[in-house]
């Protein structure tokens, strides 16, 4: 299944008309604000951050995990984006699952945190291992497995935590941050689905 096959002409053109016009506006402003015409060529701000929906804060929160890392913050094309995104999804899980590890080995009694820990965490960072490895050949499916982590951390491993009434915050915190992380891993597949990357199978061996 390749990751482009749309047979909505007006959707898949619908990313490149947008862009024209963010290139025009960014050109006119160019001249008096150098800042805005750097912000402006930055694709995980204008086709991620700022198409996150909700309250500002979200863009706010998403400028800041994305920032951390410069290969992101200089991709130059949607595969370069994605892939780099997914790799810092991987990392930030695999840190994620490394802190429910010591909290299990703190309290070794609760069910909870070793639910979190072995199962959870461990097909949260195989989730974004995954879509690193098929969102070329299958944008689609690989977005359908974010979506499925992200439903798994807020239920199986939130509700455990609650159920048995754990009350270390930063366990949710964590959770948190990392069911955003899963939003922000999928649009940036979305801007690689409806781009050229796709359309043309950048990255595809």
């Amino acid at each position: 299944m390749w990751c482009c096959v749309n047979t909505d002409l007006e959707i898949t053109g619908k990313i490149d008309i947008l862009a024209d016009i963010s290139d025009t506006l960014c050109s006119f402003h160019a001249a008096s604000s150098a800042s805005l015409a750097s912000r402006c060529t930055k694709l995980y701000d204008r086709y991620v951050c700022q198409n996150l929906t909700g309250p500002g804060v979200a863009e706010i929160s998403c400028l800041k995990l994305l920032e951390t890392d410069p290969e992101i913050t200089s991709a130059e094309n949607f595969f370069d984006l994605s892939s780099y995104v997914l790799k810092m999804a991987i990392r930030k899980a695999t840190e994620g699952q490394n802190y429910f590890m010591d909290e299990m080995s703190k309290h070794p009694s609760s069910s909870a945190i070793k639910e979190c820990a072995i199962q959870d965490y461990n097909w949260l960072v195989g989730s974004f291992r995954f879509s690193l490895f098929v969102f070329t050949g299958d944008t689609l499916f690989a977005r359908s497995i974010l979506r499925s982590a992200f439903i798994r951390l807020l239920t199986t491993c939130n509700d455990a935590l609650i159920q048995e009434k754990v009350t270390n915050p930063s366990l949710y915190d964590l959770n948190r941050e990392m069911a955003f992380l899963t939003i922000v891993a999928s649009k940036t597949l979305d801007a690689y689905y409806s781009s050229n990357d796709c359309k043309f199978g950048q990255g595809m061996g």
